[in-house]
């Protein structure tokens, strides 16, 4: 089972992905993969298309290596995101190429209500804007992959809620495996 973790970069996944495995752990051989492993933090307002290119494909390669590495009956937890703000705009991170090696059954696209964000949101129309672009880039990578989409929000409550829902739909998952 490979489950792909979107939603906005730097917005909360990495802490329900975290509590999420944290429920199911013991039970089953889950292998996460961040992008963030993978990838230097690039918020440059320079950042040129083809330097971004360049970063699709080491990205694909290093998780198609550590998916390779890994072990019979292990389940890869893919925590991304589809999108990178740019000044040039939002471009697709995520492309045809890397959805053929990731493989998903499953887009889990993680949604953080801005209001649970507090002094880190610094600006509340383009976090809304880059929402909305990432969920139409889901969407088209659940089409591309034909893998299932599910949208797990996280509000003021914390990430706890989006936890609890993200594990139930791996434990379903693993259940139907």
């Amino acid at each position: 089972m490979n489950v792909l973790i979107t939603g906005v970069q730097n917005m909360v996944k990495d802490t329900v992905v975290k509590l999420a495995m944290g429920k199911i752990s013991g039970k089953v051989k889950l292998k996460a993969l961040s992008f963030s492993d993978f990838v230097e933090d690039y918020e440059d307002p320079a950042l040129e298309i083809p330097v971004l290119h360049d970063i699709q494909q080491k990205l694909t390669k290093n998780i198609q290596i550590k998916m390779l590495e890994s072990k019979a009956g292990e389940h890869h937890i893919i925590n991304g995101y589809c999108t990178v703000d740019t000044r040039l705009g939002y471009i697709p991170i995520v492309t045809k190429e890397s959805l053929a090696i990731f493989r998903p059954d499953m887009i889990a696209l993680i949604e953080v209500d801005p209001t649970a964000l507090g002094s880190k949101l610094r600006d509340r129309d383009r976090f809304q804007e880059h929402k909305a672009v990432e969920r139409s880039c889901a969407l088209f990578c659940s089409a591309w992959s034909g893998s299932g989409i599910r949208i797990i929000r996280t509000g003021p409550e914390g990430s706890r809620k989006g936890a609890e829902e993200l594990s139930g739909l791996l434990k379903e998952m693993l259940e139907g495996k």
